[in-house]
């Protein structure tokens, strides 16, 4: 079976209290995509 280069990188959206929880977490994906959305920058 041939693999895709895409087909192991994920997409994960961060709500706020992941980063209430655990600042760091936006450098604990690193080769992954992370998504924050404007509601969760204003809460914080």
């Amino acid at each position: 079976m041939i693999k895709r280069p895409d087909a192991t990188k994920r997409l994960f959206v961060l709500d706020t209290n992941v980063l209430m929880h655990d600042p760091t977490a936006l450098f604990r994906f690193d080769e992954h995509d992370i998504f924050l959305p404007m509601v969760v920058l204003e809460e914080l």
